[in-house]
């Protein structure tokens, strides 16, 4: 019995050693390119996230009376390896049962690559207040769907470009924090209200 027992110690002490050792080293930080001071420093960046900063630089956001246009100059190589170009709009201020408004705006790569001259991804501003009557629209060269947008309440002024989705064999997405962190609040807009 006593022997059971000092090798049920031993492997005791074995194991809570392990367990310090591996909690005490220090975490990787694989993405990580702040320095301590808060900014960042290009240096330290991979190609890939060198490439998708730039990227996201490159989108900026316009808004008039008629369209909201998303602008970049780097469409058509987007669309060289990429089949579906997605922006996700996000009401501000507003949510139902905890889940916010969002309308989602696709553009068909094969229509932005049949003018070499496009640089603009544009919604409608009438399309974008219809989405409060309408689920989904489909349009020449894309398609708009709208989650948690009710008829019967009213329609959120305050919205944020949230996200570029691209999909294709080239997937991947530029995500809200990297907007902010890029472009801070410039992505965000105000549509008068829908009666």
């Amino acid at each position: 019995m006593k022997k059971w027992l000092m090798l049920f110690v031993m492997i005791d002490f074995v194991f809570v050693g392990l367990v310090l050792k591996y909690s005490n080293q220090p975490n990787r930080q694989i993405a990580s390119v702040e320095n301590s001071d808060g900014t960042s420093d290009q240096n330290e960046m991979t190609d890939g996230q060198k490439r998708k900063l730039a990227l996201t630089q490159s989108f900026q956001l316009n808004l008039s009376q008629l369209v909201i246009s998303v602008t970049s100059d780097k469409l058509q190589m987007i669309c060289e390896t990429s089949s579906i170009i997605e922006l996700k709009f996000e009401a501000l201020n507003v949510a139902y049962a905890g889940a916010k408004p969002t309308i989602q705006h696709d553009f068909s790569c094969a229509n932005i690559k049949k003018d070499l001259s496009t640089r603009s991804l544009e919604t409608k501003i009438d399309d974008f207040k219809s989405m409060r009557k309408n689920k989904k629209i489909d349009l020449a060269g894309s398609s708009l769907l709208a989650s948690q947008v009710y008829s019967d309440e009213e329609f959120p002024e305050q919205w944020k470009l949230t996200e570029i989705n691209i999909t294709g064999p080239a997937t991947f997405s530029i995500n809200r924090y990297e907007l902010e962190h890029v472009h801070a609040a410039n992505f965000e807009f105000t549509i008068t209200s829908v009666k």
